[in-house]
């Protein structure tokens, strides 16, 4: 069993930048810069970004099994109710957050109470025949998420290790096989062969690679001689520079290529073999606020182009200032959301103790 890994956070944060840069080229820049050839050029050049979102989804398998190999008596119930208190407070108040905006700055029938009370019960993405996928469309990745991490769990109490780890090999080949034939990136918004919705298929996926990676029970190697850290310094570096410089390089068909590269980095990673694995984790940082960042994008981008922003004088001219000052609005958000779940789980906490005398586990938004 592997000790807390730096290098994950380090790695979730920085995957989040990418998507948030994708998405606000995609969804809002291009539409309100309609005929600027310099930004379609740039968008093209910005579709790998939503290949973080694999990255994510692979290590979200991979903690998931190492959190189930500290604790294999934690009953579905009390799993459910773990990632409900992890997944769902963040995740309702950036929806409300949506919802309210809209009421005020949009016309009603742009969105419904229903297509709010469907999002909140995780089933944007889901397959379900229902409206409203258009409400928070980021908000899938969670969606799919928690659902995919409940029947993992159910897997990982059914099999034993062997058994798991050939079932989720041949399903991680399998989907990915299927989703790579179709448009990746939009997966999520496909429904396959008239049963399953892409979203689901890709989470599967990735953190099915994730749960092996783990099962393999990778540790810390120390180095015999000063050519085998230098060999994998080399290795850590390159990998880590290709596959960065690749997520803002759009190519669709080295899609599985960055899949493979990003999985090799991360084993080497986890071994910590090399520099740049011994330095991310000498830095200690900790990543509190890249979930609730990507929450909270899709809000503050409907804000921000509700006032003009991205359509503005300023922008148009400071293309890259005006992203940059974007994104960290989003971050700014993204914070103050985090910091306002965390002391109302506190209070909710200290109420329920008042109340009934006894306390629940104070699981951080982060």
């Amino acid at each position: 069993m592997i000790k807390y890994n730096y290098f994950i956070d380090i790695i979730k944060f920085l995957s989040v930048f990418p998507i948030l840069i994708r998405h606000m080229f995609y969804d809002f820049i291009t539409k309100t810069q309609k005929g600027n050839e310099s930004i379609l050029n740039i968008a093209n050049h910005l579709g790998n970004g939503a290949f973080c979102v694999d990255i994510f989804f692979v290590i979200s398998g991979f903690l998931l099994f190492e959190s189930y190999k500290k604790n294999t008596d934690l009953s579905v119930f009390d799993f459910v109710k773990k990632r409900l208190l992890r997944l769902a407070p963040l995740y309702i108040l950036s929806l409300t957050f949506v919802y309210i905006f809209n009421l005020n700055y949009f016309d009603t029938k742009f969105i419904h109470f229903n297509d709010y009370i469907y999002q909140i019960f995780f089933a944007q993405s889901t397959g379900l025949n229902v409206p409203g996928d258009m409400f928070n469309p980021y908000a899938w990745y969670v969606c799919v998420l928690f659902w995919c991490s409940v029947f993992l769990y159910l897997l990982f109490r059914a099999f034993d290790r062997k058994k798991l780890e050939l079932f989720l090999f041949i399903m991680a080949f399998v989907f990915y096989t299927i989703i790579s034939q179709h448009n990746i990136v939009s997966a999520h918004r496909e429904i396959y062969y008239s049963l399953i919705n892409g979203g689901i298929l890709r989470a599967l996926a990735g953190m099915s690679i994730g749960v092996i990676i783990s099962n393999c029970n990778l540790k810390k190697e120390n180095n015999s001689n000063l050519f085998s850290f230098v060999f994998f310094s080399l290795c850590e570096i390159i990998l880590f520079v290709v596959l960065y410089s690749k997520i803002f390089y759009y190519h669709q068909e080295n899609y599985m290529l960055l899949l493979i590269n990003f999985v090799v980095l991360f084993i080497l990673l986890i071994k910590q073999k090399g520099i740049l694995s011994c330095l991310f984790n000498k830095l200690k940082f900790k990543d509190k606020y890249g979930y609730s960042i990507y929450l909270f994008q899709w809000g503050i981008y409907l804000f921000l182009n509700k006032m003009g922003y991205f359509s503005s004088v300023f922008f148009t001219d400071n293309l890259f200032l005006g992203v940059f000052l974007a994104v960290v609005i989003c971050c700014f958000c993204g914070i103050i959301a985090v910091k306002f779940i965390n002391i109302l789980l506190k209070y909710s906490q200290k109420l329920y103790v008042l109340l009934c005398g006894g306390g629940f586990d104070n699981e951080k938004a982060s």
